[in-house]
């Protein structure tokens, strides 16, 4: 390459040298500089998509607490404890609470082979009529189609 080169006369050197210096500045730019462009445009509309659903939630959340304290979402302590609402709750669901485990201020509830959509309703009734809040709802399938164990972290 290097007695090609030597060989070439002056300006057919400068010449070769310059083509070969902007195919260089061609590949970096298509396979370098192109695509981080692009990554970072992804990511700034990423982030300002993250954002919009940030002040979307929190703008839901104000309306819900303003709906609850409208609607006179019963508090959970007037006169039953929280496991008496879980079981009499869980009756009218037709589960069946394998366990309910106290833990720290909060309770810990386990439910197996329970369907998944009867299982939220019931999740839906705890927290908008009897003002349970459920910290952590851990759920795992079962073999049999639509249904699920549960395992839950309840609270006032």
């Amino acid at each position: 390459m290097k007695q090609w080169l030597a060989g070439l006369e002056p300006r057919e050197r400068k010449l070769v040298l310059a083509l070969a210096g902007m195919m260089v500045i061609a590949v970096g730019y298509y396979f370098l500089i192109q695509p981080l462009a692009q990554r970072f445009e992804m990511a700034e509309k990423g982030v300002k998509r993250e954002t919009q659903l940030l002040s979307w939630v929190q703008e839901s959340a104000a309306k819900i607490v303003i709906l609850r304290g409208a609607n006179g979402v019963k508090p959970a302590a007037r006169n039953r404890s929280v496991s008496q609402i879980i079981n009499t709750s869980a009756a009218r669901y037709k589960l069946t609470v394998n366990r309910i485990q106290p833990q720290n201020n909060k309770l810990q509830v386990m439910v197996d082979h329970v369907q998944f959509s009867v299982m939220l309703q019931w999740l839906q009734a705890l927290q908008l009529q009897h003002g349970l809040t459920v910290d952590v709802a851990d759920f795992r399938r079962e073999n049999e189609s639509g249904f699920v164990k549960v395992r839950l972290l309840v609270s006032q």
